[in-house]
């Protein structure tokens, strides 16, 4: 057995190992950052390349990038939405286990599917047809079975989300969590998911 890493029949057992998963997300979708600003806001001429830009950088902006582009690979975003696949599906079942209570499971299911809700349209909105995964595809059989991933064009995608969104358990903040009001060193802001705003913003 790996003694640096929980093993995943052993994780998901309590309400911290959530709230754990939920702050790991945070992280990776705070790595997005970079991608959606250029994708957005770079290839749309709302900024504009300098003598710093990278090679990458400016194509998006020329608008000749290649499949070799950097800012052209979407594994980044799917990193995220595998994860948060991978906390749903372990929230259902601690739920259906009891191992969390449906007051301690409403708020952090909600915070997750908005969180993968929002990627999940700025993938659509970059690349207009995308894979549409609800599994975490943790076996080499269900990476290679393309139906858990069929594709979604933005037209088909949006209702999905808006559904997704509007099925939410709650949008009020996750006060629950063992992390909010926490403060982040970088900013020394605190952490929450607006759920309200998503789901006005993804509507």
């Amino acid at each position: 057995d790996a003694k640096e890493v929980v093993d995943a029949k052993d994780n998901f057992q309590n309400v911290y190992d959530v709230d754990n998963a939920i702050w790991g997300l945070s992280g990776k979708v705070s790595k997005l950052a970079e991608n959606v600003v250029i994708l957005n806001e770079l290839r749309a001429d709302l900024m504009d390349v300098t003598s710093n830009s990278t090679i990458d950088q400016v194509a998006i902006s020329n608008h000749t990038e290649t499949d070799a582009n950097s800012y052209c690979n979407p594994s980044a975003f799917y990193e995220v939405i595998l994860n948060a696949n991978t906390i749903q599906t372990n929230l259902n079942r601690m739920l259906a286990e009891k191992k969390i209570s449906k007051e301690n499971y409403d708020p952090r299911y909600s915070d997750v599917v908005a969180i993968r809700s929002w990627v999940y349209l700025q993938l659509g909105i970059q690349f207009k047809e995308v894979p549409y995964v609800t599994n975490s595809l943790e076996s080499l059989d269900a990476l290679n079975d393309s139906a858990n991933f069929p594709t979604k064009s933005l037209d088909q995608l949006i209702p999905q989300l808006i559904s997704d969104m509007e099925s939410l358990p709650t949008l009020e903040v996750n006060t629950l969590s063992s992390f909010y009001g926490k403060l982040i060193p970088d900013n020394n802001k605190s952490f929450f998911m607006n759920l309200q705003f998503a789901d006005k913003h993804i509507i």
